[in-house]
């Protein structure tokens, strides 16, 4: 794998990642970026603090909330400021994590794999679909990609030369990467200690190198989960580091359902390698276990398995960007299975007719997949540019009555609706909603603007709803208008999907 070839490589994915970089979140898991962009926006309106980044959830109330170092906020922040897009900016901080991420990738390939499968390992990483679509998405999912890639490189550096310069990059990129997404890092231990017994024998663990980064990494942990639960229990009192950890790795039983491992199945075969590139991760398994090529490899396989087991029914099933730690290693499996595929002995280099017609399938598989992935939902974005068009007042809150539907209670609408509309308030939960419309009325008589959204009965592609990890059916509810129009409210803009609706206090 030459220079000139990952350069190239480099630049088409950059291009590729660069498309509709203005255009607004309203992609999959628009969630997880509008609440980003959100914590950013005020972030910058609080003066950059390294630690407390502040939502719009709870209309006048401090909306402390924090998950992580806020590290990639203070770069979009500052980026936007220069672009005047905070959605642009966001989303070019992405894409130098990406690309720095991409050249680390290439630089470990070739250290585990022959050239030929560095190659093809190289492209199926800078065009697999998680790849293109978190590659330019405004949340830190690259950075910790980036991260992941530092610790094995840094770590691999080190059992080959033992410099302790390597061991220091390697404790550093740990210890960043646990404070801001530990539950996509911790993984890492296996591989770390099946390279360094694997390299330096059972003497390894005895170190004191290698005990001070351990103890470091626990100390970041430590201590981060004590930040975390400070500054969250002050505006939300369940939202304790132990209870957010309790919420994304589910509970024991769901270990035992089929069903979530038949959901991160499909995730990766079909969103991650494409179903016809999962046909040759499986045999690159094959071949890795025949030929036993490299132990950060097999280490690194080992981890991945752990992180599903612990993290799979919360982690990648529901929040499904968690996948994106794991890609690495499904290109490197897979490339492996490619390219003895497509050797002199492998099935697929006997005919260039077969290998035309699996290259046009791959394209295909990655093109529905991107369709799948880039399908905006519109609604919320429509009812935040009605409600901005009726010029809340910045006193003034907002209540969303989302269309709740089955897996949320609203809550993948409300951020995109305070954010693009720039206003903050409430979301309405799923149960009691008139007691809870009552209650919040009461509490808060500043509360003078409703958006109630109203979700289409079917999902738009017919075939998504026989699939469970692709479905968005949502949930029908009963419309609150009387309910509304006998607490004061009248609608002053209505569509067929949304209304927003005004009291005069």
């Amino acid at each position: 794998m030459t220079r000139r070839f990952v350069l190239v490589l480099l630049l088409v994915s950059i291009a590729i990642r660069c498309i509709g970089i203005q255009r607004p979140l309203l992609d999959a898991h628009n969630i997880r970026q509008v609440h980003t962009a959100t914590l950013t926006k005020n972030l910058a309106e609080d003066g950059y603090p390294w630690l407390k980044t502040r939502g719009d959830w709870k209309g006048r109330e401090d909306a402390t909330v924090v998950l992580e170092l806020p590290l990639q906020m203070h770069l979009a922040g500052r980026l936007a400021q220069l672009t005047g897009n905070l959605d642009a900016a966001g989303r070019l901080t992405t894409i130098g994590f990406w690309a720095l991420a991409f050249l680390l990738f290439c630089w470990l390939s070739r250290q585990l794999l022959p050239p030929s499968a560095a190659r093809w390992a190289a492209l199926i990483f800078a065009f697999s679909p998680l790849s293109i679509f978190f590659g330019q998405s405004f949340q830190p999912e690259t950075l910790v990609l980036c991260l992941t890639l530092v610790v094995l490189g840094a770590f691999l550096q080190w059992c080959d030369t033992d410099r302790g310069g390597w061991l220091l990059a390697m404790g550093a990129a740990l210890v960043l990467g646990l404070v801001i997404k530990s539950n996509e890092i911790v993984h890492l231990a296996v591989p770390v200690l099946v390279l360094g017994w694997a390299r330096k024998g059972p003497r390894f663990l005895l170190r004191w190198q290698v005990w001070l980064v351990g103890l470091a990494a626990l100390a970041a942990v430590v201590v981060w989960s004590r930040v975390i639960t400070f500054y969250n229990t002050q505006s939300f009192p369940g939202w304790s580091s132990a209870a957010v950890l309790r919420e994304f790795i589910g509970t024991p039983l769901d270990r035992l359902s089929p069903r979530y491992y038949v959901k991160l199945v499909g995730y990766m075969g079909v969103l991650g390698l494409t179903p016809v590139l999962a046909v040759f991760w499986l045999r690159g398994l094959w071949v890795e276990k025949a030929c036993r090529r490299h132990p950060l490899l097999l280490g690194w396989g080992l981890g991945i398995a752990l992180f599903y087991l612990v993290f799979g029914p919360g982690g990648p099933v529901e929040h499904s960007y968690y996948h994106l730690p794991a890609l690495p290693w499904f290109c490197l499996v897979a490339a492996l299975g490619l390219d003895g595929a497509l050797g002199p002995a492998g099935w697929l280099g006997k005919s260039r007719a077969l290998q035309a017609g699996v290259a046009v399938l791959w394209l295909a598989c990655t093109g529905l997949a991107l369709m799948n992935l880039y399908r905006p939902d519109t609604c919320a974005y429509e009812a935040a540019r009605a409600l901005a068009g009726c010029h809340p007042g910045k006193d003034e809150t907002v209540l969303v009555a989302a269309d709740h539907r089955v897996d949320t209670s609203g809550f993948d609408l409300y951020p995109t609706i305070f954010y693009y509309s720039g206003t903050r308030g409430y979301n309405l939960p799923l149960a009691d909603r008139l007691g809870a419309l009552d209650a919040l009325l009461r509490a808060h008589p500043e509360l003078v603007w409703v958006v109630q959204t109203r979700g289409a009965v079917a999902d738009g592609m017919a075939w998504r709803e026989r699939l469970p990890f692709f479905s968005r059916v949502p949930r029908p509810q009963a419309p609150l208008d009387a309910a509304l129009a006998a607490r004061g409210f009248a609608p002053v803009a209505v569509s067929a999907q949304w209304s927003v609706f005004h009291r005069v206090p």
